[in-house]
């Protein structure tokens, strides 16, 4: 086996007994011309053996909670949880799209109630943009279903903010408890 595809994880696979055909008779084959990999084998297989030697112990009760806390603190210090860094450009992008989709029929009516030109020789070419009665559009189901759904992610959008500040809030106070 040549030395560049030799490396430590395939020792370690070795001593784990994770190779199989091929790889597992490369690797005995590069073992037994170099003493360097017999050398590093062995202290792979004493530090496997010193590590289940090592008592197993339970952590504490509420040990997970108190390691989140410390991270959060910890987080929050640095300023990496801080609410002005990555805006969610999805959402502004849908803010943006549903305020141009909602300023686009004022637009329109601004835009119709300007003549065009007075000139005699444009008159025959007047530009008029098709009108919709005001009934149709309130009364479209698509339009209805949109509106449900936009309020729905928005509500889900509070609610997952709150849940994540009153979350940290009680990590915080975890912390302060001990």
């Amino acid at each position: 086996m040549e030395k560049a595809l030799f490396n430590d994880d395939l020792l370690w696979d070795y001593a784990d007994g994770l190779l199989e055909g091929n790889d597992q008779a490369n690797v005995e084959n590069y073992l037994r011309e170099n003493s360097a990999a017999q050398t590093r084998l062995a202290a792979i297989l004493a530090e496997k053996q010193a590590l289940r030697a090592l008592p197993n112990e339970r952590p504490p009760a509420g040990f997970s909670a108190h390691v989140m806390a410390a991270w959060v603190s910890e987080q929050m210090a640095t300023g990496a949880l801080s609410p002005k860094k990555g805006r969610d450009w999805v959402l502004l992008s849908i803010v943006a799209l549903l305020g141009i989709f909602l300023a686009t029929p004022f637009i329109a009516l601004i835009f119709t109630g300007i003549p065009a030109t007075s000139s005699p020789i444009l008159e025959d070419y007047k530009i008029e943009l098709p009108r919709l009665p005001l009934e149709m559009v309130l009364n479209n189901s698509l339009l209805h279903y949109a509106i449900l759904l936009i309020l729905a992610f928005f509500t889900l959008r509070f609610l997952d903010k709150y849940l994540q500040v009153r979350h940290t809030l009680k990590l915080k106070s975890n912390i302060a408890g001990r």
